[in-house]
């Protein structure tokens, strides 16, 4: 059964290994082009770079409410 079991096994490598091969692939330079190109178009919409106004902002202090 070990040599069954072991052809199974061998069967499931090649095919995962020809669905790697058959990937389209992009060039490291090409990927990085793309990612800053993306960073730099929603770059007004990020709220690490920009800020969050206080009045949105789900995690400003809580007001202290005194009575008089």
């Amino acid at each position: 059964m070990s040599g069954a079991s072991n052809v199974t096994t061998m069967k499931k490598l090649v095919h995962q290994l020809r669905l790697e091969a058959s990937l389209n692939r992009v060039k490291v330079s090409q990927a990085a082009a793309d990612l800053k190109q993306f960073c730099l178009q929603n770059a007004q919409h990020d709220p690490l770079l920009t800020g969050v106004s206080s009045s949105t902002n789900p995690f400003r202090p809580p007001k202290v409410c005194s009575f008089l």
